[in-house]
């Protein structure tokens, strides 16, 4: 039973370093640019998340300056 529990933590912990860490891309957006957006990441098979306060649109830490940059290639975000 120890060796299961054992590699179950092993297992989980590995799993849990796996996931990469987001960023926010973009908070405060109108609900049309965040659309917008987010119809962009799904074309563009980009990973995202929304804040648990739902006011951000997160990525991963490493694809934030290349998104940021191919979204405002889009005109994307519209607003301020």
């Amino acid at each position: 039973v120890g060796v299961a529990v054992a590699i179950a933590v092993i297992a989980a912990t590995w799993m849990w370093a796996k996931q990469p860490d987001y960023t926010v891309l973009f908070s405060n957006l109108t609900d049309r640019d965040g659309g917008e957006i987010i119809a962009s990441l799904q074309q563009q098979n980009i990973p995202y998340q929304f804040s648990e306060s739902g006011g951000a649109i997160l990525v991963p830490s490493g694809q934030v300056h290349d998104v940021r940059l191919r979204l405002a290639s889009q005109g994307l975000p519209k607003g301020g």
